[in-house]
Order: structure tokens, then sequence, then C-alpha cells
């Protein structure tokens, strides 16, 4: 298990194989397929780099169906049957929509609209995560570009990034291919990237990250307060955005804990120069609350559920009136 250098990169390659043997096991070539995938599955299960065999015990009814949905998760990105809905941003300043998110959906002709929550791991466990993030970006820009051409309200859009996306040597290439052939301008692109993926792969994305903010990209950090980072480590990065995540928000109004720690991020982030968005905003008193705490913008279901590209168009043309008296006060004091 020597390693490997390309282009001076270390890397170390390890193998997982699933087998199941024919006829003891399967009496057809799909069911052959079929059983050695979950094996594979298993054996990627217990840390990989093994090889596993299929028993009758990989045949429960959750590891079929996470089988059937690879399968047809292949299917669907050659077909090109995942689409891109958007979830506003809104300033809290201004009341308007300055910002969206892209996010991959998926609906099946006979399961329905299957939740990310389920598609996306198996995605990351199937190697399929890089094509479906290369075609949520191309798909935002191509997006964007248009709204930009048709004189729609500007608004900058987020896309995530994966770890497999943040660690590949030719990832800020791909970017600015995309950006090239789309037209869409960089500095209108935001990169999410979630806390714990952030500092995981710190000592292979670094130089990446520089990268795009190079380029005129801002980056954002996803799921902040729920990782390990620390502001002296965020301090030396080139991070424009904190998104504070969800768990701190649902309780804001009771939980004096939450709103102190919400109000602690929002205060070191702008002192650090960052934006602070509040993830998972559902109630006017949360909007009340996080606009005296100072946060700059909110996202959640009290905007909208992330939307169709016709349905986002509509409402950055027709804009968004404040959801709040701008000298509302919130029912909690910190003090």
């Amino acid at each position: 298990r020597k390693p490997v250098y390309i282009h001076n990169q270390e890397l170390v390659a390890t193998a997982s194989m699933g087998i199941s043997i024919y006829p003891n096991k399967a009496d057809n070539e799909q069911v052959l397929l079929h059983q050695s995938l979950t094996a594979l599955h298993g054996a990627k299960e217990i840390g990989g780099d093994s090889i596993k065999f299929f028993t009758r015990g990989h045949s429960n009814a959750a590891q079929l169906r996470r089988l059937n949905l690879e399968i047809e998760l292949r299917h669907a990105i050659a077909r090109k049957d995942l689409t891109v809905h958007y979830q506003p941003k809104m300033d809290l300043a201004s009341g308007q929509v300055t910002a969206l998110e892209a996010l991959v959906r998926w609906e099946h002709d006979d399961l329905g609209m299957v939740p990310p929550a389920e598609f996306i791991p198996i995605a990351e466990n199937a190697g399929l995560i890089s094509s479906i993030g290369e075609m949520v970006l191309e798909t935002a820009c191509r997006h964007g570009a248009k709204w930009i051409e048709d004189g729609v309200p500007d608004a900058k859009i987020a896309v995530n990034l994966s770890a497999k996306q943040l660690v590949r040597n030719d990832m800020l290439v791909v970017i600015r291919r995309i950006l090239k052939r789309t037209g869409f301008p960089p500095e209108q692109l935001v990169v999410e990237l979630t806390e714990s993926l952030l500092f995981d792969t710190l000592d292979k994305t670094s130089e990446t990250l520089h990268g795009l903010r190079d380029m005129g990209i801002e980056i954002a950090i996803d799921d902040f307060g729920t990782g390990y980072s620390t502001f002296k480590l965020l301090k030396s990065l080139p991070v424009d955005i904190l998104k504070i995540d969800q768990m701190f928000i649902q309780n804001l109004i009771e939980n004096r804990v939450d709103a102190a720690i919400t109000k602690a991020i929002i205060d070191v982030a702008h002192a650090l120069d960052m934006r602070v968005i509040a993830e998972g905003v559902e109630h006017i008193e949360h909007v009340k609350l996080l606009q005296e705490l100072g946060c700059d913008s909110i996202q959640g279901f009290f905007l909208s559920e992330a939307l169709p590209r016709a349905e986002i168009t509509k409402l950055l043309i027709n804009g968004s009136e404040p959801a709040w008296a701008p000298n509302a006060q919130s029912s909690l004091a910190l003090a």
C-alpha cells in the first residue's frame, strides 16, 4: 500500500470489493450485480479497504432500497433528471431577497420526491457526488447569467461544495471553465462549505480557498457552531460569510443560552469583517430577535422553501416586502 505521487501530491489508494457467486447465490446477471453491490456497501460501511461476500443477511429492506436508489440515481444523472431549486436569503436591513442557495432536487417517476438527505449520502458513497456538484454549479451559473441578461434584480447564488470536490486538484480549473462557459460573474458566486468539511480537509484545501478568493468568489461556512473551528483559525482563512446552524435558531426565543451564543457569533464575525446568515428561521419572533442581535440575513421556511427556477424568478422580479415592522421588538431580553 505504498503511496503514489501525482503532480507532487501524495495519494494512497485502497480498494473495497463486494462478491456474489453464481449460481450459489443468484441465478441471473441482474441479481448477481445487485447482490455484489450490496456486499460492496457492506464492505464500505465497516471502514472500507476490505472484501465482503454477499449473504442473505444483507437483504434487508433498507439495504435494498439504498441499492435501488443508487441504481436509479445513476440513471437520473445520465438522463439529466436532477433539477436545481433555489432557497432565498433575505437581507434584514432592507427586507429584500439578495441571495439564493442552489439546492439539488430529484423527483422520481415512481418514488416521487426523494429527499436530499437520503440520496446525497448515497451519491457520496457511490462516487457520484462530484458529477452532481458540477451539474448544480453549472446550472446555477447558467440561470444566474440569464437573470442578469434579462435584467432580473441582482442576487448572489450560493453553491455547496462536497469534500470530494474541494480536495480535487483541478477544482479551480473546473470552476473557471464553468464561469467562462456560462458568462456568470465570479463576484456573484458564493461557495458554501460545512464547518466540519472545511477543517477536516484544511491541509489539502487552503490553496483552493485562496484561489477562489483571488477569482472574486465569496466563501461561506455553513452549519457554523456544530464543529470545532475557532475564530483564530477562521481569521487566517479567506472566509466572507458565517451561516449560524439552525440548531441555535430553533430554540432562540426559549433558550437564553442559544441566544447568547448567537449574539457572540454575530459580534465576533463582524469584528472579523464577516457577514452572518441565520439558517432555519421559521417564525416572525426569530426575525425580530435576529435583527436586534445584529444578524445580517436570514434563510428558512419563514421566507420560503426551495423553489423551482420559474417561481424564484417571479419572486426576484416582484421583490419582497419586509415581513415585520422595522421597529418591532422581540419578547426576549438578553440582559
